[in-house]
């Protein structure tokens, strides 16, 4: 997601090649003048790329807020010291400097060919921004939630599980306050990065009401809750809210954050928004494991789609799978169809599961589809008379039958997820 800066770069070298006196050369002119050419049509390209996205509801590229009313603008180079040299050496032959340039179906012959081909490219640009600044501000609010999860997935979430694993070993039980309290210092961690400053400014009647208290109670002892951290706090609070004992995102709120900001962020910056969200995520599984009911508001809302997000691809397999003849044939009541599966399934990847699912889809399908065979026998979705290499056999998933039936048996049930498919699988019927 490298377009904002591409422009930006370009803009510098606009800036430079128009305020500097006109070179003395007719090859520092040209050298210059293919810089800015080239440039420019390489990022039409992408420009064009990113619209045909927003087109189509996705944000494949962010552009910072202050792009918009600190940089962007029309450019050219007329008036400028380029379209004076460009004049100066306009028909000196590209063959006699030894030079030969084009980009796309149009080759530079004479130097002052150079002009037209810069103020077409800029023109596109300048028109190519504009469409995009326009369609940014009328695109849904879901497809910053779906910008902010395609980021994620490409962030590497092991070094963070690992963290919560060794956290957890360390805890003598776990029980739901104390999960809660971790919660509070996963957003405490979140707010010493400072990166929720470059949010816009905090205004005073948010910060009424806020319980500020309650937060720094869950604290260890020692924490400071300086006036910039509280402010802080305050600024975060546009994008959490409680329900029961959970901490929950507005991802959509959330998204457009990131997005506003995201070609700024530093690596550690980055890293901190994602292991506060990836935490809470832990978190929750635990908290769905010591009570179940809480899994009801974990879910994502029902009118998003799961397309262009990292849950549609697991979706689509599993409905897939479940659509087959051989279920029909193996399963232990009708009820268990296709309108059934669809429903099902979706409600999974919703669930706060949903993005465990998918990042277990990408390292090995199989194993997920083995895990959820086993944990919709175990849930009563199978005959029970039906062992597990029979439908190993039957969903003919791997050559080898009784590689794939081990993942249907006991490591099924180990799984994150398997509570929450035996409690909620017949709610879609």
């Amino acid at each position: 997601m490298a377009v904002m800066n591409e422009v930006l770069l370009l803009y510098e070298a606009l800036d430079a090649c128009n305020t500097v006196k006109e070179s003395d050369t007719a090859d520092v002119t040209v050298r210059r003048a293919m810089f800015i050419a080239k440039l420019a049509y390489d990022n039409n390209k992408l420009l064009k790329a990113c619209k045909e996205s927003l087109a189509q509801g996705v944000i494949s590229d962010s552009f910072d807020s202050d792009f918009w009313t600190k940089h962007y603008g029309k450019r050219t180079i007329k008036g400028g010291f380029l379209e004076k040299a460009i004049e100066k050496y306009g028909d000196v032959a590209m063959e006699s400097l030894d030079v030969t340039f084009g980009v796309g179906k149009r080759e530079v012959k004479v130097v002052k060919d150079f002009r037209d081909l810069i103020e077409s490219c800029l023109e596109e640009m300048n028109q190519l921004l504009a469409d995009i600044q326009a369609m940014m501000g009328v695109i849904p609010s879901d497809k910053y939630a779906q910008f902010y999860f395609s980021c994620k997935e490409r962030f590497d979430a092991g070094p963070i599980k690992k963290a919560y694993l060794n956290w957890r070993i360390e805890q003598r039980e776990l029980s739901i306050p104390i999960l809660k309290a971790k919660q509070n210092e996963a957003l405490h961690e979140l707010l010493l990065s400072e990166v929720i400053s470059r949010d816009y400014p905090l205004k005073g009647w948010e910060k009424k009401g806020m319980d500020l208290d309650g937060f720094v109670a869950d604290l260890h002892v020692g924490c400071d809750m300086t006036e910039a951290l509280a402010n802080m706090y305050a600024m975060m609070n546009r994008y959490i809210t409680w329900v029961d004992c959970l901490m929950l995102v507005d991802y959509e709120g959330y998204g457009r954050f990131v997005c506003s900001c995201f070609n700024k962020l530093s690596k550690e910056e980055r890293l901190a928004l994602f292991k506060f969200d990836i935490t809470l995520s832990l978190i929750h599984q635990d908290m769905v494991k010591l009570n179940p009911e809480l899994a009801k508001h974990l879910n994502k809302p029902s009118g998003e789609s799961l397309e262009d997000t990292n849950l549609f691809a697991p979706y689509k397999g599993i409905v897939m799978m479940l659509e087959e003849d051989w279920f029909a044939h193996l399963r232990s009541d009708k009820k268990y169809n296709d309108r059934w599966a669809k429903a099902f399934v979706d409600g999974l990847m919703r669930s706060d599961y949903g993005n465990v699912i998918a990042e277990s889809w990408r390292d090995n399908k199989v194993s997920v589809l083995g895990y959820l065979l086993g944990c919709l026998k175990r849930a009563g979705v199978f005959n029970q008379n039906e062992s597990n290499d029979n439908i190993a056999r039957e969903a003919a998933i791997m050559d080898k039958p009784r590689s794939f039936s081990k993942y249907i048996g006991k490591l099924s049930q180990e799984q994150p997820y398997a509570e929450w498919i035996r409690t909620n699988v017949d709610n879609y019927c």
